[in-house]
């Protein structure tokens, strides 16, 4: 009997009918559905396909739901998309602001009492790296130090900084 588990997680890429059936007959024992992408009617059909093929093959297949856990967000960007430049300035505010090339909205209105100067701030996964210089009440300035294209609603992460969220 085999002891290791295989889990597979469903994507855009194996969510279909047949692929389903193809990673149950390889030897899938659990399908990992992330919620952080996808609708909950998408994840249900996924859901029914797999109980499907399960069921037709007589195989038992677990289905994890990996759910999102809270996420600090920039809010939307005017233009759809600004360019930030290494070495300028950029602000993160409370403030319900357009998103352009000098600031941008956030969804977690703590964050500058949670943030110090000098901590670094990474921005759509890392693309865009900024420091902390200067903190107020409502906004964070951060010295741009790697640059590149923002658009709206990109995750933000303090990899050195503990979040109270």
């Amino acid at each position: 009997m085999r002891r290791t588990k295989i889990v597979c997680t469903i994507g855009p890429s194996s969510a279909s009918d047949r692929k389903l059936g193809q990673l149950i007959d390889a030897g899938m024992n659990v399908a990992r559905l992330n919620f952080s992408h996808g609708t909950h009617e998408e994840h249900g059909e996924v859901i029914r396909l797999i109980r499907k093929h399960a069921k037709k093959r007589n195989a038992a297949i677990a289905i994890v739901q990996d759910l999102a856990g809270p996420k600090i967000r920039t809010g939307p960007i005017a233009e759809g998309v600004v360019h930030l430049d290494e070495g300028d300035l950029f602000r993160f505010t409370n403030r319900k602001v357009p998103g352009d090339k000098s600031e941008v909205s956030l969804t977690y209105p703590a964050l500058p009492n949670e943030v110090s100067v000098g901590d670094l701030i990474y921005v759509s996964d890392g693309s865009l790296q900024l420091e902390a210089e200067h903190i107020d009440a409502d906004t964070i300035t951060a010295r741009i130090l790697v640059g590149g294209p923002l658009t709206s609603h990109k995750g933000i992460n303090l990899p050195n900084t503990p979040i109270k969220a």
